[in-house]
């Protein structure tokens, strides 16, 4: 039942436009670099801080190679 040509061009259409707005989200290079909130006073690292993962990583940073440098 349906199926005919004009309903495939028109779902053809239906999905290049959905394809083409998901290809449109570009980069996430701003996003990441907005993202860098925590900075070393020591060796100026910038660290990713999300909601969840950014102690540890910051804390073992201290432990093991800012420590180092003082």
């Amino acid at each position: 039942m349906g199926g005919g040509n004009g309903q495939k061009s028109a779902m053809r259409r239906a999905k290049k436009l959905e394809e083409m707005q998901g290809a449109n989200k570009g980069s996430q290079l701003k996003t990441n670099a907005a993202s860098m909130t925590i900075k070393c006073n020591i060796c100026m690292t910038a660290f990713v801080c999300t909601t969840s993962g950014c102690l540890p990583s910051v804390q073992e940073f201290l432990m093991d190679k800012s420590t180092a440098r003082l």
